[in-house]
């Protein structure tokens, strides 16, 4: 967590443990001027990135994916320090890094390579291609609650893409980031491939007018609407991933054992601080009474400490508490039960809450949370459910559970991201894209589409021919385009 008066009167900031509020680190806050300067060096940096290939790129990136698998217990005691998570939980967000850098490693010159595409007939005389360059400079503007897996989702594949990447953490986890860049210091000889700036909002307004060739974005939705106001000013391309309202869904013919266990993790873990974390979970009257018995059965058992029995650490930051806080007694007052946990709570520690009547006029239904609550909502039926999903402004990622209509049920709801009877496991795999919908964003990150993503497609015809009749030119026969119409008709009758 970090302490600080305001972002304009200083000229650092501190880190603290969120647990203990002991000083981890100081760090000085880059301002307009310094943060120029970073993005220079990575701009020139960015050529000798570019010119020395796939085939070297990949060989860096893979020797750094090495040197964090052997150093993920080292990194993963730091963004438990800092960030407030449990160990374990750390080390999954280490271990799921490594693998998309690995890929993203590998993958990027089948990807982007120049790619031969048909002309068609109408240009049959001429060879086509695709060919995908580098943009240059990424701006990642990251997240405090996955401090590493979710910049690393941008910063892996940018790289991999070819270009250079400058990195502003989150004010609340400078020195995971720091790590990051060192890690990569190691092996890379270039200092100005991959760089860290520090500091609050005008650190990352001033990475936005930098001059940077795109911004990767992951914040709330107030303030993705911010950065691309700004961003807009240059035309400078975003990636947008904002906020969510998860929800999970169980139908009838659901494994309740099953669900209830997968939900439990999907809203809990993390402390609920998960971007594509369950928020609410649909149950369709059938068996919603025991759904509720079993989840209760686990969640009376979890906690927060950081104890090694414990389910879950500290909140990261204070505000979440009193958003917790403070949607909670909202539903609460609207009539809502408390099937577990309490609104009061002691420092930073929130035991896990689940409700259920919940009013679909309380704020913990309209908004995200971010935070170790749950609301269960029974639906007549899975129709009903997906028509709540549907009609949410959000629409990050949903979880399904049904035996015998998962993918159906997968088919119809509008969010960029479903797991069938699982959840979450889309982000453990490196080749499928992640990314919302509406208010949750836009852009996508991870598997072919993120590589692209951080690349321009530069279309290419080399003329190998003349065409018997010539289309573009003024030396064209009077009846040339009445033969092409016909001869059009006839290909398309």
């Amino acid at each position: 967590m970090s302490s600080f008066l305001s972002s304009d009167q200083q000229s650092k900031f501190s880190s603290l443990d969120p647990s203990t509020k002991e000083v981890l680190g100081d760090f000085y806050i880059d301002k307009t001027p310094e943060v120029s300067q970073v993005v220079k060096d990575a701009k020139v940096a960015s050529l000798w990135w570019q010119e020395i290939d796939f085939y070297k790129r990949k060989k860096y990136l893979n020797s750094w994916a090495k040197l964090l698998s052997s150093r993920s217990k080292e990194l993963a005691q730091l963004i438990s320090k800092e960030n407030g998570k449990l160990f374990d939980d750390a080390l999954l967000e280490v271990i799921l890094s490594i693998e998309h850098l690995s890929w993203a490693a590998k993958h990027a010159e089948q990807i982007l390579s120049h790619t031969k595409v048909s002309s068609g007939w109408l240009m049959f005389g001429s060879k086509s291609f695709i060919h995908y360059d580098p943009l240059g400079t990424i701006g990642v503007i990251g997240p405090w609650n996955y401090p590493f897996f979710t910049p690393m989702g941008s910063i892996s594949y940018a790289l991999a893409a070819g270009n250079t990447v400058v990195f502003k953490p989150s004010e609340y986890v400078p020195m995971v980031a720091q790590w990051m860049k060192n890690s990569f210091d190691e092996i890379v000889p270039n200092p100005h491939i991959l760089q860290v700036i520090n500091g609050f909002g005008p650190t990352g307004e001033a990475l936005c007018r930098s001059g940077v060739d795109k911004i990767s974005f992951t914040g709330s939705e107030a303030t993705s609407k911010k950065v691309m106001k700004v961003c807009a000013e240059n035309l400078i391309p975003v990636l947008i991933e904002s906020g969510g309202k998860d929800a999970l869904l169980v139908a009838h013919d659901a494994d309740v054992d099953k669900a209830a266990d997968a939900t439990a993790w999907g809203a809990y873990s993390n402390g609920g601080q998960t971007c594509i974390g369950i928020e609410v979970a649909y149950v369709v009257e059938e068996v919603y009474d025991s759904f509720v018995d079993k989840l209760s059965t686990i969640v009376k058992n979890l906690h927060s400490g950081t104890q090694v029995s414990s389910s879950y650490g500290p909140m990261t930051i204070d505000r979440q508490c009193e958003i917790v806080r403070s949607q909670v007694q909202d539903a609460i007052e609207k009539n809502a039960t408390i099937i577990c946990g309490t609104v009061t709570y002691k420092d930073n520690y929130i035991d896990p809450i689940l409700l259920t009547n919940v009013s679909s006029e309380a704020q913990i239904l309209q908004e995200e949370t971010l935070g170790p609550v749950l609301v269960v909502k029974q639906v007549k039926g899975i129709d009903e459910a997906i028509e709540l999903v549907n009609n949410s402004p959000y629409a990050l990622s949903a979880a399904i559970f049904s035996k015998r209509h998962g993918l159906e049920i997968a088919h119809q709801i509008k969010v960029g991201m479903v797991s069938v009877n699982s959840i979450l496991t889309f982000a453990a795999v490196p080749s499928l894209p992640f990314g919302g919908r509406k208010s949750s964003g836009f852009g996508r990150i991870h598997g072919e589409q993120g590589l692209k993503e951080f690349s321009y497609a530069k279309s290419i015809i080399d003329k190998r021919f003349s065409m018997p009749i010539p289309l573009t030119s003024f030396r064209r026969p009077k009846k040339a385009m009445s033969w092409i119409a016909n001869l059009s008709r006839i290909i398309h009758r």
